[in-house]
Order: structure tokens, then sequence, then C-alpha cells
């Protein structure tokens, strides 16, 4: 998760960031700064009326550039319906604060690097290049982003992008932000078909709304030819403070939000509202942390609080990729807190025997405080279908999740405060909750519904909750 690449030689240096690379600022040796040519005092600008054609044919990335180069900050710059078409991998820089309003217009291998607050209306993006494909990354690698807001020394006051389409083939993400200081950030309407790794990546900001989208993964089939996050929420050059996301589907990829990672700074206020996941790995992703807890000066920040979650829809019915409608994991020290998930309906099989509806894995000192799941239904709708001949407790299409919710840590992690309400789950090859391996205290659960439990045991009339006494107090 969270692992962006970026390939330019000549226009982009190197940035680690877990096995990652991460976008430059502009070298004007190689792509200078062109003095303004025309209409500075215009506030609207017909681009085809300088040159910038959307034939389909002519290459305007230099016609592009100069116009933009040429820009008053505050100027409109209006494409009309066409094709604006540039060689493959393109890279428009955007120094002044301008809009980029469109009616029809599909920019073709033009990606924008905005050092300054964008505005983008209206219009469609589309890479026209080789097909990255995870399971053979040397054939296509992967470079960069579609569009790019703001950069380390750039901080940004005020992103707006609205009414968008993107289609990225071997760009690492088709929208990132947050290398510097964002103060407001705004991403309304919009459709993203990804090849790659995350559709929208995060670095740092505060006071986003990412709302009305769709996120659809490449088409390819199977658990390993998937995308990675949805959305990808991961302070690595800054805190990351009150995230609203509400109404955005995501389908075929990893999972919808991705939040976590390399928490160098802390992650807090983010709210999942009313959207949904169709055939993803996972549906939420918190992972808290690595394996290698982050430097000393950062330690204090890792940590994940207040968030909330409410009104999710899971659907993967013939278990075609489904591993967990959410699933926690937490590493190197990692804290995760102030978390409330309420009415996430899930009608899902899983594409293993291994997977589970709540899934949390908390190891090297981190912790869990704090964590309500209230009013969820966890079903599965093959229930009942007759079973394959080969696999006589398993239906023909996927597998009954093996439980319910399955909590584990080692001896240095704990999770403090889990509060189960009105908790329904139907269709479990095992325990319909399995705390068995995990260091739990103050759990409740109230009004528990279990139901088409223990399926591997037809009959079973034994408890349909795991929890041995001495992994478990205060319940």
């Amino acid at each position: 998760m969270f692992s962006p690449h970026r390939i330019s030689a000549a226009l982009l240096h190197v940035f680690l960031f877990t096995g990652r690379t991460h976008a430059a600022a502009p070298d004007p040796a190689v792509n200078p700064i062109i003095n303004p040519l025309i209409n500075q005092g215009d506030p609207t600008v017909n681009v085809t009326a300088q040159g910038v054609v959307g034939d389909g044919k002519t290459n305007v990335a230099i016609a592009l550039q100069s116009l933009l180069s040429g820009a008053s900050a505050g100027q409109t710059f209006f494409f009309p319906q066409g094709d604006y078409v540039a060689p493959a991998g393109t890279i428009i820089y955007i120094d002044k604060p301008v809009k980029l309003l469109g009616s029809g217009a599909n920019l073709v291998n033009i990606r924008l690097f905005f050092l300054a607050d964008p505005d983008v209306d209206g219009l469609s993006f589309t890479e026209v290049d080789c097909v990255h494909d995870q399971r053979n990354p040397g054939l296509c690698p992967v470079a960069g982003a579609m569009i790019t807001a703001g950069y380390v020394g750039y901080p940004l006051s005020n992103i707006s992008i609205r009414n968008v389409n993107l289609s990225t083939t071997r760009a690492y993400t088709a929208i990132e932000f947050g290398y510097d200081r964002v103060a407001s950030a705004t991403l309304d309407h919009f459709s993203i078909v990804d090849h790659e790794l995350s559709a929208i990546s995060i670095y740092g900001g505060t006071h986003i709304r990412i709302t009305n989208g769709t996120i659809v993964g490449g088409g390819m089939s199977g658990a390993e030819g998937v995308v990675d996050d949805g959305i990808a929420l991961s302070p690595y050059y800054g805190p990351i403070s009150d995230v609203t996301i509400s109404n955005v589907n995501a389908s075929q990829t990893a999972d919808l939000v991705g939040m976590g990672s390399d928490l160098f700074w802390p992650l807090t206020q983010v709210s999942i509202l009313q959207s949904s996941c169709d055939r993803t790995l996972v549906c939420l992703y918190f992972r808290l942390g690595d394996v290698t807890p982050p430097p000393a000066p950062y330690a204090q920040y890792s940590y994940l609080d207040g968030i909330t979650v409410d009104g999710i829809l899971d659907l993967d019915p013939n278990g075609v990729r489904y591993q967990a409608s959410v699933m926690f994991v937490a590493r190197g020290g990692a804290v995760g807190r102030n978390i409330s998930i309420s009415n996430v309906s899930a009608n899902s099989r899983a594409a293993s025997p291994y997977g589970f509806r709540v899934q949390a894995f908390l190891d090297g000192g981190s912790t869990l405080q704090n964590v309500l799941f209230e009013n969820c239904r966890f079903d599965d709708s093959l229930i009942g279908v007759p079973n394959n001949p080969a696999a006589p407790n398993f239906p023909v299409a996927g597998f009954p999740v093996a439980e319910g919710i399955y909590l584990q840590t080692d001896s240095t992690s704990s999770i403090d405060g889990l509060i189960l309400s009105n908790l329904h789950v139907s269709g479990t090859a095992y325990w319909g909750i399995d705390a068995g391996n995990a260091r739990v205290s103050n759990l409740q659960m109230i009004n528990p519904d279990f139901t088409n439990v223990f399926l591997t045991q037809p009959g079973w009339s034994g408890p349909l909750v795991y929890i041995p006494g001495s992994s478990v107090a205060n319940r």
C-alpha cells in the first residue's frame, strides 16, 4: 500500500519514500519558463485562439506550456470541446493561481504540475501509453501523476478539482497533493480509471473534502491484478486532518480508503460516509505504521485518532477478491484510537478460505483504543446454494468467510475498549468472533446476532464466540 513510483529522467529528481520516488520541482534548464506572450490583462482566454488546438493530431505541449507560463494570477483558460494531445509523459508546469475550465475537452498524455493553487473544472485526462501490470512491472515502469498539486516549498491555500475524468495506464496515481502545507482541498464529481497504484494520494493537508466520485481499477482479474488504494491517506510530509470522504464508490481496487502506512505525522478527524466498495480486497484498510518504527523525532506523532465511518456498502457476492470489509494492521508501536464504525453492510463471499469480516493484527507494542462497531451487518448471499461436490461444505462460488471478527496481537500489543453493538454475522466457516490470539481489555458485546456460523460443523451447538478468559479482561 502507498507505494508510488515516479520516473522522469530529465524533469524530476528522486526523493525516497519507503521504496518510492516522488515528484521534483521543475528544472528551468530543461523546461524554461517562457515569458508572457499575450492577454495578461484578459480574465478569460480561449486556448484554441492561442494555438492550443484540440484537433486530436496537433502536439500542443509547447503552445500550452507557453500560454500558461505567460498567465496572470486569476486568469481563466477555457478549453472548448476537442482532444488536446501531447507525447506520452508530457508535464505542464503552472506557477500562478489560474483556472482551467473545459467543456467536452480531453487532455491526452498531458500531466499538470501545479506550483500555485489549482482550479480545474470540466476537463478529462486520458493517458495513452503502455499499461503497467504489477505482475510484470518491468515491461512498463510506473511514471508520475496526472495531476500534482503543490510541492515541497510550494504550500497551497486551496485546491479545487471538480467535474473531471481521469484514465491512467502507467501513472502511479491520478491525483496527488500534500508535499507541503495544504489549507483546503476539494475534489468533487470525479471519475478515475486507474491501472496502477492509488487513484488519489494525499501526503498532508487539512480541510479535505472528497465527494461524489467513482474509482475503478484497471479491470485485471484475480487478487494479484487489482490496483492499490482508491484513496490513500498517508501523512508522510505533514499531518492530515479534517477529512470528509462521501458518496465515493471504489471497484476492483485493493480498497476504498487506505489510511496510515508511514505515520510520520498524525492522521486525525477523518469521516468516511455513504460510500461503497465493489469487489475490493478490503473495503477500509487501517494500516498504522510498519515493522520498522518511525525515526525517534517522529515517534510521538505516530498515531491515528478520531475516525468516523457511517453508511458503507461492501459487495462481492461471488468472492472475486474479498478478503475483509475492515482491516487493522498496527505495527512498530503505532496507536489508533477513537474509531467509530457504524452501519457497514457487506454481502460478500471470500476469495479464499481465509477471509474475515473484520480483522485486526497488532505487533511491536502497538495499540487500538476505544473502537466501536455499531449496527453492522455481514451476510453471505449464497448460503443455501447447492454445495460444490469437490468441497462439500463450500458453495460453488467463492468461500464462506472464515470468521466474523478475528483479533490477533503479540505479547507487547493490545486492544483496549472494543464495543460490538447490534452486530449481525451470517455465514462463517468457523467462529463469529475469535479473540483467541489477542490481548483485549474492556470488551462489550451488545445484542450480538449470529446465524449460519461454524458451517464446517453442521448442527454445531457449541459457542459461536471464541474468547478465552486468559486473553480478554473486563468483558
